[in-house]
């Protein structure tokens, strides 16, 4: 018997499982196979997916959370195995246990398994074959809820795929359908809310968010969209909305993550000191909370936009310098301050400190970061500026202290040096501190499983490992750190007795790794009437060129006014002058134009009309005079010939002060940008007129040539002819100097290397002869007179004993090329390049482009400079040089 009723089940289920059949038993059969091992087991390990991808990925509270969390391409990998069973099992269901008889389907789980198919295509980044299946759905099983569902994920697919126009199509469809379950609803209000967040349309995604957290009912989804609603609140400058939700989370959230994270955006919600005071005694509370050790640097963060909000800048920067101190192991935070604190010194105008703090916080963001264009702009222009406010500060000082007397210099030295002994004892100290820091944090970390450092005899043996290391055999007594030990205060310790050779004080913190001896100090002031002649040039050109930088890159215009008004008072020079009257006369004019009825000064030189009368007066046949007699010319122009006329002025200054790579590269822009406007012929002019300076005689003709072809008509081009016909005169009489050499060691290459020079490949290795230092500078990569500036300064602070000339010249007639002078052979060029690689101080801008440099000595430069072949040489340096 039990044979039999054995039988006819098996028999029963035969015929169940026919998908062309649509019985009672059939429809069972299917709907709960694909129910329960096609979609339930797919959903759940798509679950189990994003339950691991969510613990395990690095939120970014800085931006407004997404609605739907989504994996990078460097994140999916991680979910591919569950997407992939997932996908498998409804494909098997799908292909098994659909039962569509004369187009309609009879199971009513397949259209769950697609959508549980596409889901898992669209977790893979398979985009294309997501957007396929959800509309197959969409278009196939017209139910309400089915139809819902995959219009929604349709709407997320297009806008991963960077297809809002598509989205945006579908979303009113979506929104359109009628009598959906609370979950239906919910989703789709959460969809909406994801697009508009997406479009920046923050009041719409409020409230849908809004409308979000009053359907959910999971308390975990809750804290989380309150959370992005208190963001909205905040993109709307709703401060005390945003705050309010920012409470909610961070007294319920049972992710101290999220909590915490909520407590810090309160702080940035703060725009005035109604509401500022509670905040701030909650963020005191977390800063004295021993568990939030590793968070004090956000804490710290979180005070100062406080402090900024109630205009207390001195708290805020103080609390910004102390986030930076505490932040160990979290460069996102510690980024985020050094820009915070980079903001505000460009928004006072401190571009010193402004500078450095950008220079860090490019260092530490990841160039992925959406502000991280404009940092590098900016980091970029204020080290360009720094260059010579920093060159001016150290001249300035070197000047002064080469002016005092014997006694004066000593007291002025020692104290240099006592400085220098505090500075790094105190970085030295500050790094014992975050050492420490950092050491309590991983007890902490370790403390939680159980294990404390000092129980832990591996950690120990090895924490004693590291301090011998350091600090070698010392015995249990106070000031342990201390080589020698002794009673005083610090005053005393720099007391010793003077080394008369070295001129070293001795005793106590003498020995501190990196501080200057006197005879360090003493080497590096100006000694000779030349040296303080030298010094000076440089501040010139340092506060003529700031004042360009303040203009040009920062539209910052009284700064600008300032640096040419401080050149003019303080040197009496003819080099510059002309010049700095005319950009005062443009900024002046630029400053009564910009603020008619507000600018005023009682100052008669303070004016546009004080400097274009100097103009008119001293330098009545300049080209500045001719632009000044000729304002309508200007006034006439509009748009790209407004614009031509600036860069053609800006052109002609550089060019006016010798700044020929400068001038030459604005002439190229100009032609480039502005083909058609008159001003063009002036730019290839004034390109001719360069390449004659330097010698270019090839580029010379062929621009004379074009001017005199293309621009007959023009002043222009009747000048061009003119100096062509001369240029081709004095060529045929002159046919063996048109090699374009500019410096002495380039006509010695010319006379001594011979014809046969340029078809050797041979480089001879010299040890005992003389040797240059060679800075390539491709075109575009920085200016050649910052490059000099750069290296001068390298010079100073490496090799402060040895004459090192710097020169600039031209490879070929595009790229100029930095020379120093001065090394006696080849193992001191060697250590030249090795300290120079290493650099990172001093040649900061070099460093950051990369540029090309080698040692050469002087027979090895004369054949190159007749190959142009720099790869060519660069093969030999590498074996040679080593």
């Amino acid at each position: 018997m039990r044979r039999f009723f054995t039988g006819i089940l098996f028999l029963l289920i035969l015929v169940s499982c026919s998908t062309k059949k649509k019985g009672f038993l059939n429809r069972a059969y299917h709907n709960t196979t694909a129910r329960y091992n096609g979609y339930f087991n797919a959903r759940e390990i798509i679950k189990e997916g994003l339950r691991q991808f969510e613990e395990d990925r690095d939120k970014n509270y800085d931006e407004i959370l997404p609605v739907f969390p989504y994996p990078t391409e460097d994140e999916v990998a991680v979910l591919f195995p569950q997407m992939n069973r997932a996908i498998e099992k409804t494909e098997k269901v799908i292909g098994r246990h659909s039962m569509e008889i004369r187009g309609t389907e009879y199971c009513r789980w397949i259209d769950d398994n697609y959508l549980a198919k596409g889901i898992g295509h669209y977790y893979k980044r398979e985009l294309k074959e997501a957007t396929s299946t959800f509309n197959f759905i969409a278009k196939r099983y017209p139910e309400e809820s089915s139809k819902s569902r995959a219009l929604g994920w349709l709407v997320r697919t297009h806008l991963e795929n960077g297809k809002s126009n598509d989205a945006s199509l579908v979303l009113p469809v979506l929104n359109k359908i009628q009598d959906l379950k609370r979950k239906d609803v919910l989703y789709r209000q959460l969809v909406n809310a994801d697009f508009h967040i997406r479009q920046k349309q923050y009041p719409e995604a409020l409230e849908n968010i809004s409308n979000a957290i009053a359907l959910s009912r999971k308390r975990k989804e809750k804290i989380r969209l309150t959370y992005i609603k208190g963001q909205l609140h905040q993109r709307l400058g709703n401060s005390n909305e945003a705050i309010a939700a920012y409470r909610m989370v961070a007294k319920k959230s049972p992710d101290y993550d999220l909590a915490f994270s909520a407590s810090m955006s309160q702080a940035t919600a703060v725009q005035g000191t109604a509401n500022s005071l509670s905040v701030k005694k909650d963020l005191e509370k977390l800063l004295k909370d021993d568990k939030n050790l590793e968070y004090q640097d956000q804490i710290y963060y979180a005070l100062a936009e406080i402090s900024f909000a109630e205009r207390d800048y001195e708290d805020a920067v103080s609390y910004l310098e102390q986030s930076i101190k505490a932040s160990i192991n979290n460069d996102r935070q510690k980024g985020k301050s050094f820009y915070r604190l980079a903001k505000y010194y460009f928004q006072e105008k401190l571009y010193q400190p402004a500078s450095v703090y950008y220079d860090s916080t490019l260092n530490i963001l990841p160039n992925t970061h959406p502000e991280y264009k404009d940092i590098s702009s900016k980091a970029k222009n204020l080290s360009e500026l720094v260059v010579h406010l920093n060159l001016i500060d150290k001249n300035d000082s070197l000047l002064s202290i080469a002016e005092l007397d014997a006694a004066e210099l000593d007291d002025r030295l020692k104290e240099i040096i006592s400085n220098e002994r505090e500075r790094i004892l105190r970085e030295q100290r500050e790094k014992e501190i975050q050492a420490q820091k950092a050491a309590n944090i991983k007890g902490k970390e370790k403390g939680k499983s159980g294990s404390w450092y000092f129980y832990n005899p591996k950690t120990k043996q090895q924490g004693f490992k590291e301090f011998k290391n350091k600090w070698g055999d010392r015995q249990l007594t106070d000031n342990w750190r201390r080589s020698q030990s002794f009673g005083g205060g610090f005053s005393e310790a720099i007391s010793g007795e003077e080394d008369e050779a070295s001129g070293v004080v001795s005793g106590g913190y003498a020995d501190v790794s990196g501080v200057p001896s006197f005879a360090d100090l003493r080497a590096g002031l100006p000694k000779t009437e030349e040296d303080k002649l030298k010094l000076t040039q440089e501040i010139k050109s340092s506060l003529y060129q700031a004042g360009l930088v303040y203009k040009e890159n920062f539209n910052d215009i009284n700064n600008s006014i300032e640096s040419f008004e401080n050149l003019l008072s303080r040197f009496d020079t003819t080099f510059y002058r002309l010049p700095a009257y005319y950009q005062l006369y443009r900024l002046y004019l630029l400053k009564e134009n910009q603020s008619e009825s507000e600018f005023f000064s009682f100052d008669s030189k303070s004016s546009s009309f004080y400097y274009k009368d100097l103009i008119l007066y001293e330098y009545p046949d300049s080209e500045f005079a001719r632009l000044i007699r000729n304002p309508e010319t200007v006034k006439k122009e509009s748009g790209s010939m407004k614009e031509a006329a600036r860069l053609y002025d800006k052109a002609y200054l550089a060019y006016d002060i010798d700044s020929l790579d400068r001038a030459l590269s604005f002439c190229i822009e100009g032609i480039e940008k502005y083909s058609t406007a008159p001003l063009v012929a002036k730019f290839y002019f004034l390109k001719a007129r360069i390449h004659g300076h330097q010698k270019d005689f090839g580029e010379y003709e062929k621009t004379l040539k074009f001017l005199t072809n293309q621009f007959a008509s023009t002043e222009e081009g009747k000048e061009a002819a003119r100096l062509l016909a001369a240029f081709q005169t004095w060529l045929a009489s002159n046919s063996q100097n048109t090699t374009g050499a500019t410096s002495e060691e380039e006509e010695a290459a010319k006379a001594d290397a011979g014809p046969a020079g340029a078809n050797k490949e041979i480089y001879v290795d010299s040890p005992e002869a003389p040797h240059f230092y060679i800075v390539v500078i491709p075109d575009g990569s920085m200016n050649t007179n910052r490059a000099k500036i750069e290296v001068s300064n390298f010079n100073i602070k490496f090799y402060p004993n040895k004459k090192l000339d710097i020169s600039v010249t031209f490879i070929n007639n595009e790229t100029p090329i930095l020379i120093v002078k001065g090394l006696v052979d080849k193992s001191s060029s060697i250590e030249y390049h090795t300290n120079f690689k290493k650099d990172k101080s001093e040649l900061r801008v070099i460093a950051r482009n990369d540029l090309t440099s080698f040692a050469i000595s002087q027979e090895n430069f004369k054949t190159l400079f007749l190959d142009k072949a720099v790869d060519k040489y660069l093969k030999f340096f590498e074996k040679n040089y080593k």
